[in-house]
């Protein structure tokens, strides 16, 4: 925004000094006449006495004839000057730009040596050396025990046994459980807010757990700012980690349908509104090592829980074994089984309830009774969020079986393969509506036709039941809730990329009101789902798990959109908005993705080893119909002094469903779903057009890398025009199948290889230009098939690829600049190649081999023109290398290659040209007409075959290597010319493939001259946008700015005239 300054300077008010009316020369001027003056002979004194009396300035003195014709000579003659002074330092321009060619926590216990001993359980201070303690069991017996080294620096104080009086734990130290810890009836467990207690996992029978007896309480009562922490004592915990520790268990005096013991300690009576404590903002990871993580058994409503987590759990996440206690604010992912589980006649409320599958996880919520058994099984739930993990769990999101009962209102089920699983009925009723619910509590089910249901894939399914449970279940809402961010795959759950808010406007957001059991407990809200689109923020931020380990989508921002999950409807991407690519997004079902000119989608980083990326699915369509002016952007939004780098995040992958290598549907490494290929060799995915992708290729899954651009099974129809990667870990541009076409491609230092062809891929690419890394593959890579077995499926890869210029680097002698391998076909022809190591050809099989004209059709043979060009900056060329697979005595087709100009073949048996031979042949020294044209063309001269390629190591250019420029020069052009003529057309082998290709009078992807149609990387690409590109001097003599300057001076020249 600019400002406006404050400080302007006003005009001064006319006085009536200088007022024009009370002008004294305003008289003079009116009293004389052009004859009473004589310019020869001007009174010096009356001109003095003028000035005195403000009649004129200073500089007002008249000029004589001679004096003005004077000062024109002279204002000329500076204009003229400074205009001769941009024209030589243009020329200067010129000629210069064409001869550049993490430690522990200390002890807090010194500083505050308090100790708790309580009989025969005890607080103990940890000694830090020591792996042996003294321990008491809940079954009375004491010895010594060996216990896993405690190996978290922040341990202070060691729990061990039964608590026979009120104990408090202080946040200012940290607790170990080493075994089971029970505190028994009438004594009250404090926990303040902010402390961390942490579990081994022991290996004599006892449970490393916390049990609250009947008549015992637990007061947790954590805050926003200061949660507390049940979680495994590992110092750092691998990912997918579950059961490190026992859990929290606590028993009560609340209806249960079968009143028993739970490792030895009993639960269940007659008072409902029994309290065994709060449970406030409390997180609980880790656990469910032979006990539940959270265990409720025959707890009260009269217990206070709110806000309380449990995350992967090896068993159950929560479980509520009967009782009435009502939860909010209920968070429960990751569980090995069921996230949430309801049994034994439990009729308590939950509302807020959020819950993810995890990729072995039974189910999101299990609902469980016991036949007709009393109390029934009857939870009620509003206002609740369950995510599945499809396609990697196929589960069920929610089982109700065995005659439970429940009541199911305001939720939204997303990404799961079966939604509700109804099963083993008994003689419950169901129901579902909106408004009144016409059976008695508990003995019915109820599932609100306001809940939403998001079916993963076309074969989910809703509703599933058994024979005994049909005609129950059929209506929900089943349109998209259209939540903000949700990844693909929830587990491992990539950075910063959750938030299962729905948007504002999404559906959700109008549920009607409903009839509900237990009103009084429950918060009126209109909206499904866990989370209101409209609230400022999401409950779960900032004391949870997902916050504290950076999974959650950074707080909203204006005018910024996240971009997360499952895309099944059009999607418009546009230019004054922000958009943060923040885990892998799927478009499928057939849906859009436009992107306007100049829009951008920036990713978050990961650091999970899935990174986030645009998948295209097979069906859907890409239209990024962008301009040079206005080009459309895939990149990091990382801090960007940090680039450029490689691979910080993933990259844009587009299935279409023409054939592939053996004609059959594959599918991307590490994107379970995402198949490409089919039978439609005109087959449109989209269009991409003046499009970037950069700092793209980091792995979608452990070791599975993906490309910055993936055509995987693209067709024909699909337009592919100035496209861009830039500093991709893993390939620029691959290309799996199909036959999509392309033109104007650029891949800058990738990693990988710079353009890939494989998997059967039988298109055509005419200009591109490829800078190879110093540590990357070949800059051009065409292979049929890695493996044997698959020489001979079809279709075999066959690129025809024309005009192109491969920068090799002179530090890169292990791939080179063009590489065919597994019995890889193509056609290559107008290639200006210049590095180390130029054309590698390895594992053939019954291709044809030709550098004539080919004898069987496409796409059984392989063409590299004899007239590709090469040159070197090093003396360590090679030029081409071959393996044994590919000499001519063992390979059983036809082998024909060009001879080169004294009639011998190279060893190898392949030619190509080199500038030098060609330079050497085919130069001519120009006649001028005078000497001035001479020195000027000398003055101009360009050296080499291109205007501007320092020699850098294949990272980015900086100021000390100088600037690129990749056109010819004029002389390199002259050269070809001449050369093509002598050729007399033959410069061809294997004729042009329809009419996609333009015919060209020049070697590479770049023609010589000036002008921007020369240099078509100019104004849109990487090197274009940093001002690596040198400049365009055929423009610079008529840039804006130069011209500003010039009117300017013929202002300053006759601005007195």
């Amino acid at each position: 925004m600019s400002m406006s300054s404050n400080n302007t300077k006003k005009s001064p008010k006319n006085s009536p000094k200088n007022s024009p009316r009370n002008s004294p020369r305003k008289d003079m001027e009116k009293e004389m006449s052009p004859a009473d003056v004589n310019v020869m002979e001007v009174d010096m004194e009356s001109l003095r006495q003028l000035q005195l009396g403000g009649g004129l300035a200073l500089g007002d003195t008249p000029k004589t004839r001679t004096q003005i014709f004077l000062d024109i000579g002279k204002k000329t003659c500076i204009g003229l000057g400074l205009i001769v002074m941009i024209y030589v330092i243009n020329l200067l321009a010129i000629e210069t730009a064409g001869a550049a060619g993490m430690g522990g926590l200390g002890n807090a216990a010194a500083t505050h040596g308090t100790t708790s001993t309580h009989e025969t359980g005890h607080v103990e201070q940890a000694a830090q050396t020591s792996t042996h303690v003294e321990v008491a069991s809940a079954s009375g017996h004491s010895d010594t025990q060996e216990i896993a080294e405690i190996t978290h620096p922040d341990i202070q104080f060691i729990l061990c046994g039964n608590l026979t009086k009120d104990t408090t734990l202080f946040n200012i130290y940290d607790y170990l459980i080493t075994c089971q810890v029970v505190v028994m009836e009438g004594v009250t467990l404090t926990v303040e807010a902010g402390t961390t207690v942490r579990a081994n996992q022991t290996w004599d029978g006892t449970i490393p757990s916390i049990f609250i007896v009947q008549g015992a309480k637990i007061i947790a009562n954590g805050t926003h700012e200061n949660p507390i922490t049940f979680t495994s004592a590992m110092e750092f915990i691998p990912e997918g980690a579950h059961g490190l520790w026992g859990g929290l268990v606590l028993n009560g005096y609340a209806h249960v349908q079968h009143p028993d013991t739970y490792y030895g300690f009993p639960f269940g009576g007659g008072d409902d509104e029994d309290s065994s404590g709060i449970l406030s903002y409390v997180r609980i990871w880790y656990g469910g090592y032979l006990v539940n993580a959270l265990q409720l058994n025959g707890v009260g409503r009269g217990t206070v829980m709110n806000y309380v987590e449990s995350a992967h759990s090896q068993l159950d996440g929560v479980n509520m074994h009967g009782g009435t206690v009502d939860l909010r604010h209920l968070a429960a992912y990751f569980a090995a089984d069921a996230a949430i589980k309801v049994d034994n006649g439990y009729q308590g409320r939950m509302q807020h309830v959020f819950v993810m599958v995890a990729t072995v996880g039974n189910a999101g919520l299990e609902i469980t009774g016991d036949g007709a058994s009393q109390p029934r099984t009857h939870p009620v739930i509003r206002s609740a969020t369950f995510l599945g993990n499809w396609p990697h769990n196929m589960g069920s999101m929610m089982k109700m079986h065995y005659g439970a009962g429940g009541s199911l209102q305001n939720i939204i089920i997303q990404n799961a393969e079966t939604a509700v699983q109804h099963d083993h009925c008994y003689d419950e009723a169901h129901s579902q509506g909106k408004q009144s619910l016409p059976f008695d509590f508990p003995d019915y089910f109820f599932f609100s036709t306001n809940n939403f249901i998001y079916v993963a894939s076309e074969t989910s399914t809703a509703f599933a039941a058994t024979p005994d449970c049909s005609g129950g279940l059929t209506t929900a809402h089943f349109e998209n809730p259209q939540l903000i961010g949700v990844p693909e795959q929830l587990e491992p759950l990539p950075n910063g990329a959750l938030s299962p808010v729905p948007l504002p406007t999404s559906l959700v957001q109008q549920a009607e009101e409903e009839e509900v059991p237990g009103q009084g407990f429950f918060e009126t809200v209109l909206y499904a789902g866990a989370f209101d689109g409209l609230a400022e923020d999401m409950w779960v931020r900032d004391w949870t798990w997902l916050d504290n380990n950076l999974k959650l989508l950074p707080k909203p921002v204006e005018n910024t959109e996240y971009l997360c999950g499952a895309q099944k409807y059009n999607k418009t991407i546009f230019a004054n908005t922000s958009y943060v690519l923040t885990c892998q997004w799927f478009v499928r079902n057939g849906a859009f993705l436009t992107m306007m000119p100049g829009s951008s989608i920036m990713a978050a980083e990961d650091q999970t080893g899935r990174s986030p990326a645009i998948v295209v699915e097979r069906g859907s369509k890409i239209i990024a119909d962008c301009t040079k002016e206005q080009p459309c952007t895939f990149g990091s939004n990382i801090d960007p002094s940090e680039l450029p780098a490689e691979g910080k995040w993933g990259g844009l992958v587009i299935c279409g469903a023409a054939p592939t290598h053996g004609n059959s549907s594959m599918e991307i490494a590490g994107l379970k779903g995402a198949e490409y290929g089919g039978l439609d060799p005109d087959d449109f995915s989209g269009v991409l057009r003046y499009v970037r992708v950069w700092y793209g290729g980091h792995q979608l899954a452990p070791g599975q890398y993906v490309s910055g651009l993936t055509l995987a099974g693209v067709g024909r129809q699909t337009i592919v025009e100035n496209v861009e990667v830039a500093y991709s870990e893993d390939n620029g541009i691959e290309f799996f199948g199909g036959t999509v076409d392309a033109k104007y491609l650029s891949v800058l230092y990738a990693k990988g290889h710079g353009i890939d062809f494989t998997q059967g891929y039988n298109g055509r690419v005419q200009f591109a230009f490829v800078l190879q890394n110093s540590d990357g593959g070949y800059a051009m890579n065409v292979k049929s098939s890695t493996l044997d077995t698959d020489f001979f499926k079809q279709p075999r890869t066959h690129p025809q690829v024309r005009s192109v210029t491969i920068i090799g680097q002179t530090d890169n002698n292990h791939h080179a600049l063009l590489d065919v391998s597994y019995a890889a076909g193509g056609s290559f022809k107008a290639f200006l190649m210049q590095g180390r190591k130029i054309f590698e050809h390895t594992d053939c099989a019954n291709e044809e081999v030709t550098q004539g004209m080919p004898t069987i059709s496409r796409p059984h043979f392989l063409y590299v023109s004899p007239y590709n060009i090469y040159m070197n900056n090093t003396k360590d060329v090679t030029v081409v290398s071959e393996d044994d697979t590919c000499e001519v005595d063992i390979m059983n087709r036809s082998r024909r290659m060009a001879e080169n100009a004294s009639g011998e073949h190279h060893e190898s048996g392949w030619e190509l040209s080199y500038y030098g031979d060609l330079l050497g042949t085919y130069r001519t020294d120009r006649t001028y007409d005078n000497r001035r044209e001479r020195e000027i063309a000398e003055a101009n001269y360009e050296p080499g075959i291109f205007k501007d390629m320092p020699d850098y190591s294949g990272k980015p250019l900086n100021a000390s290597q100088g600037k690129l420029d990749p056109r010819l020069t004029t002389e390199a052009k002259q050269v070809m010319v001449s050369w093509m003529r002598t050729l007399q057309g033959s410069i061809d082998g294997d004729p042009d493939d329809g009419s996609f290709f333009v015919p060209v009078p020049y070697i590479g992807a770049f023609d010589a001259g000036y002008g921007s149609e020369n240099n078509w990387l100019e104004g849109w690409t990487w090197l274009a946008q940093h001002d690596k590109l040198a400049e365009n001097i055929f423009d610079a003599a008529f840039r804006p700015s130069h011209f500003a300057v010039l009117v300017l001076v013929v202002l300053y020249t006759f601005s007195d005239f």
